[in-house]
């Protein structure tokens, strides 16, 4: 389309150059016929422009339109075995603090009912009256990938233990042969890891870390073609609403319990400053084979870490930008 635009303004600008040397070498009478069969060749060139226009208008009201969600839930456990080498960690889908987000949604559910019973009007007295510092507001707000993808719908059982991002099709088009890569820094958060856990890091090569503490050690690798992914088609969301779950990438994602870990032993927020950010990188095509690419990058945050017998943290993948770069 860009490339469209430009040769079509060169023509233009052709045509009104022609226009100027035939008055100043023709004839008037031979000038202004030269003019009538230019302004012929215009509508001929405008008429042109107006059907690629509509051809254009037609091709993108069917083009897919990939989106990822803005948040992402993430939650990490670490059983007592577990806590022997920290990336043994385990993602969860289901949040920490579920028995309050169960009952935020009940008082929720309560306030647009009407109480006609006394019995009724104690319960929800009570309930009103439980110390609401106990309920983190970001928390009681989470929506889970359970909440958002079909109980009935078994999609989620194979990706239990990792982090996911939900990806949807906004178009109204078929995306098709979608591949998906991954970009970070993974030197810079390898150290980062080192440091939180005053670790001696040693590089084995450019894809893989030996971190040691005393007796304990531990490897830190990253491949392509365990992070990276792809499928054959996403349909939209008119026609089929569940979206595709795309696991983070694994070795990001070792990284971030290995970090998380650290913070809640340490009892260390500050741990989770300026942690590398994670891009993905999607391409996909439309029916007509028209490819199109899309770069999103995330942050991660932390917004809670408990200790006891069981480790547990979590927080979320944030989008903080997005670009679309389409065919011409």
């Amino acid at each position: 389309m860009k490339k469209f635009k430009l040769y079509f303004s060169l023509i233009i600008g052709f045509v009104i150059l022609l226009i100027i040397i035939g008055f100043s070498i023709f004839k008037i009478e031979t000038a202004l016929d030269f003019v009538t069969g230019i302004s012929s060749l215009l509508a001929a060139l405008f008429i042109l422009w107006t059907i690629w226009e509509m051809y254009e208008q037609r091709k993108a009201t069917y083009q897919p339109t990939i989106s990822a969600r803005e948040m992402s839930y993430y939650h990490i456990i670490w059983t007592k075995e577990d806590q022997v080498i920290p990336i043994n960690g385990k993602f969860s889908q289901k949040p920490y603090h579920s028995p309050f987000i169960e009952f935020n949604k009940e008082k929720e559910k309560e306030k647009t009912q009407s109480l006609d019973t006394d019995k009724e009007n104690d319960s929800n007295s009570n309930k009103e009256n439980l110390n609401e510092s106990t309920i983190n507001p970001l928390i009681s707000n989470i929506k889970t990938n359970e909440e958002i993808i079909d109980k009935k719908d078994d999609i989620l059982d194979s990706y239990k233990d990792e982090a996911i991002l939900l990806i949807y099709n906004l178009g109204l088009g078929a995306a098709e042969n979608i591949k998906i890569t991954w970009e970070y820094d993974f030197d810079a958060f390898a150290n980062k890891v080192a440091s939180a856990g005053d670790l001696k890091l040693e590089k084995l090569n450019q894809s893989a870390y030996f971190c040691t503490q005393g007796l304990k050690g531990f490897s830190l690798t990253r491949f392509d073609f365990v992070d990276n992914t792809s499928f054959d088609f996403l349909l939209p969301v008119h026609i089929d609403r569940r979206p595709a779950v795309i696991p983070f990438a694994h070795s990001y994602c070792e990284l971030l319990k290995a970090l998380a870990y650290y913070s809640v032993i340490n009892r260390e927020k500050e741990i989770f400053k300026e942690v590398p950010r994670l891009t993905m990188n999607v391409t996909y095509k439309d029916i007509g084979l028209n490819e199109f690419s899309k770069k999103y990058t995330f942050r991660v945050n932390q917004l809670m870490r408990s200790s006891g017998e069981e480790l547990h943290t979590e927080g979320y993948f944030i989008l903080v930008k997005s670009e679309q770069n389409n065919p011409d």
